[in-house]
């Protein structure tokens, strides 16, 4: 499965799992993911982690290089997407525990979370710049990291766990993924505690709705984007590399 849930208590655990491909999403992945934080959403709260030392490394190149048609490829990014918003507007809290690198979209999904613990070995890093695919970073970034955003134009941005929790992308680091799981369930445990959380997070994500048109246009060029020439000969030269 390319997510696995478990129940902790009244909190699901969805741990991303694919790690062949270092939880890369594909469009299944992006699929069962929804499908887990429904079930989550309509419990305690939701913790998103991953398997294999990784949380993930974004979006799966491989898949995106099969992409031969607008149909499948903006289905995809439309896809991955609606976790984004899925998490936004979740009524219940989310937290990631970042068990180790993030990378592109692993990255992402953290402008959406409402809070992010992260191991010390973790690192944070967003290379979808050299092909021209990100599926949230240059719409919600801006709002959500002010000018820091800019670092995301670097081909070589990269974060340390402490550099991150800096920057405020995660909120409390641990030494290790058993401390770290247990930080990420006490703090869904504890915001789900707050008084009205329900009205105070659909007001605190509200940023998002006066971007969903631009959001919705980013969607479309990316979904083009990778169909190009271009982009398909820079995945291709990655992807042999490897």
């Amino acid at each position: 499965m390319a997510a696995v849930k478990e129940r902790v208590g009244d909190v699901l655990v969805v741990r991303l799992n694919r790690p062949e491909r270092r939880n890369a999403f594909n469009l299944d992945m992006a699929r069962r993911v929804l499908e887990a934080l429904d079930e989550g959403c309509s419990a305690g709260g939701v913790v998103v982690t991953g398997s294999g030392g990784y949380f993930s490394s974004g979006l799966d190149l491989v898949e995106i290089y099969g992409l031969r048609t607008p149909e499948g490829s903006l289905e995809f990014f439309r896809t991955v997407n609606q976790v984004s918003r899925r998490i936004a507007e979740c009524p219940r809290p989310v937290v990631a525990f970042v068990n180790g690198p993030a990378i592109g979209y692993g990255v992402e999904m953290l402008y959406f979370v409402d809070y992010a613990v992260a191991v010390k070995s973790a690192y944070f890093t967003l290379p979808g710049i050299r092909y021209g695919l990100m599926t949230a970073t240059p719409v919600v970034a801006p709002l959500v990291l002010g000018l820091r955003s800019r670092s995301f134009l670097d081909w070589e941005f990269k974060l340390s766990a402490e550099e991150a929790l800096e920057w405020g992308l995660v909120q409390r680091l641990a030494d290790g993924e058993r401390e770290g799981m247990e930080l990420a369930l006490g703090a869904a445990r504890k915001i789900g505690e707050v008084p009205n959380f329900k009205a105070i997070k659909r007001h605190s994500k509200g940023f998002l709705r006066l971007v969903e048109k631009e959001w919705e246009d980013f969607e479309r060029s990316v979904a083009e984007a990778a169909l190009s020439r271009e982009v398909k000969s820079r995945i291709e030269l990655f992807l042999k590399r490897r």
